[in-house]
């Protein structure tokens, strides 16, 4: 396991997709077929924080295998061991040893994921299977890709249970304190030689996925041993797949060494992303995880690859942190009460919207009593404003506005937002403890900036309080609502209503789309 960022390369290659057919909405758990499942549990908990979430076994009617699952912040782990001979986790475990067997990823149709990646050439590794309990249900497909590695497809909304069905709250008392790791950022594939270009090929055909980066045998090689590789990215960016293949050195490449001790292509490396790279790589020193060591020569180098650095890297040599970019070092920087560079001076929040406008964005709820079998209720409509033109995203709504769907709604934010092509950078939000962790975390993820706002201050969130007034005395006010259906519907004709035929006196009075560019003009 890695905790450190992928260097910035000199150079990047995109291959544009006009349609994501495959979206995927995030890793939703590495699986890894272990030997001991229960002492590779202990490990992961002791040296890298994870903390106990669920259990499968002969207690949830497992006879083949048991299973263990860990979870830091949105890393999940499954640690699978055969408790009986001649199973195919053993078979795996024979010529691999422990090892990622599956990466899965999570979208919103498991089905419809299987069907677009096998119609376009993938081998079928599970028929879309529909399993429930209790809680719910989940739908799971898959395909195979290089070696004994699978995708499985996981499609979770219409279940709430603890991890799938089946499986068991695990509650030890035994629970280290994390060590700040947050999301999976890449995995890393190692292929044999000149199979390369098939797996690009393959991820960009069968799964929609774009080249990122690129590296050859002079970028990423030492006098013994090199390397190639290419990096695919799927359409929002939150998938990476970095796939290796050895070159020719003075030496057997790392990636020949592997293939060999691994028994054939397979996951070389889960990299995680954390926000203080010093605190972490700390925490894990003391807890007696090992890390390579880094000759003095790569600290010089650095400051040749992501330019001048004037404080000072005594701590990022002395703990051997390396594979670091410019956004890493500044992070860093700013997470040890150190600026990057020079003060701008104090601004004003009038400067500071004007400033950020086309990258801005503003979000709050509004309330409509709905008449149900039950009485009256109140349904909560969450939405977000491009402050730059004015376009409103309504995700959803909802009687019960949890953490789960709060992380929902900001995963179907980030999506309607990058379909119309509109960047988010920063997003203005009210003290509402309706916006969770896992909401502000989930946007922080994808590198948005959260700007709260004090309680009573209604003019700092002007933007979206105007679109409340707005479509409340323009529409919702004139309508009692009779179902939840209802109201979507009456949302939905506003909105049309408010983007296509309604002009706007922050836009000079013209409709949304009029504008050449994104405006802060005119009163909110």
């Amino acid at each position: 396991m890695e905790t450190l960022e992928l260097v910035n390369p000199h150079s990047a290659l995109r291959t544009p997709q006009s349609v994501d057919f495959l979206p995927l909405h995030g890793t939703d758990y590495v699986e890894l077929y272990v030997g001991n499942a229960r002492e590779s549990a202990h490990y992961f908990q002791t040296a890298f924080g994870f903390q106990p979430l669920a259990h499968a076994g002969l207690e949830t009617g497992l006879r083949d295998r048991e299973s263990y699952v860990l979870v830091q912040e949105k890393i999940r782990l499954v640690l699978t061991a055969p408790i009986v001979g001649g199973t195919d986790i053993g078979v795996h475990l024979d010529k691999h040893g422990d090892g990622v067997k599956v990466v899965a990823l999570w979208v919103d149709d498991a089905e419809d994921a299987f069907h677009q990646t096998v119609s376009r050439g993938a081998e079928p590794y599970l028929e879309p299977t529909t399993e429930t309990d209790e809680h719910g249900t989940v739908r799971r497909s898959g395909i195979r890709t290089y070696g004994d590695t699978v995708h499985v497809f996981v499609e979770r909304k219409h279940y709430r249970g603890v991890f799938l069905p089946h499986f068991q709250e695990w509650k030890p008392r035994y629970r280290p304190v994390p060590v700040g790791l947050l999301h999976v950022d890449h995995m890393v594939g190692n292929v044999g030689w000149g199979e390369m270009n098939k797996w690009v090929n393959f991820y960009a055909h069968v799964m929609g996925f774009s080249q990122l980066v690129s590296f050859d045998d002079k970028d990423i090689s030492t006098d013994y041993t090199a390397l190639m590789s290419k990096v695919m990215s799927n359409g929002n960016g939150r998938i990476k797949f970095p796939i290796n293949e050895p070159a020719e050195g003075r030496k057997k490449s790392q990636v020949e060494e592997y293939l060999d001790f691994y028994g054939g292509p397979g996951i070389q490396h889960v990299a995680v992303a954390t926000n203080d790279i010093i605190e972490t790589v700390t925490a894990l020193r003391n807890r007696g995880v090992e890390f390579l060591q880094v000759p003095d020569s790569y600290y010089v180098d650095l400051k040749g690859r992501i330019g001048k650095i004037d404080e000072e890297l005594s701590e990022l040599r002395k703990l051997g942190i390396r594979n670091i970019s410019r956004s890493t070092v500044v992070n860093i920087l700013k997470a040890n009460g150190l600026e990057p560079g020079p003060k701008r001076g104090e601004d004003t929040w009038a400067g500071f919207i004007e400033r950020h406008a086309a990258t801005l964005w503003a979000t709050d709820f509004f309330t409509k009593k709905v008449l149900t079998a039950r009485g009256m209720i109140d349904v909560f409509v969450l939405f977000f404003i491009h402050v730059g033109t004015r376009r409103v995203i309504v995700t959803g709504m909802s009687a019960n506005p949890d953490a789960i769907w709060m992380k929902r709604q900001a995963a179907n934010f980030v999506i309607e937002a990058d379909a119309l092509g509109l960047p988010m950078t920063h997003l203005i939000r009210d003290l509402d403890t309706k916006f969770t962790k896992e909401f502000d975390g989930l946007l922080e993820d994808e590198g948005v900036k959260i700007v709260t706002v004090g309680p009573r201050a209604p003019n700092l969130n002007a933007y979206a309080e105007r679109f409340v007034l707005s479509v409340k005395t323009e529409a919702l006010d004139r309508f009692i609502c009779f179902s939840e259906e209802h109201l979507r519907l009456l949302v939905r004709e506003y909105l049309a209503h408010y983007h296509e035929d309604r002009p706007h006196q922050g836009l000079g009075n013209r409709r949304i789309g009029e504008n050449e560019s994104p405006t802060t003009a005119g009163r909110a």
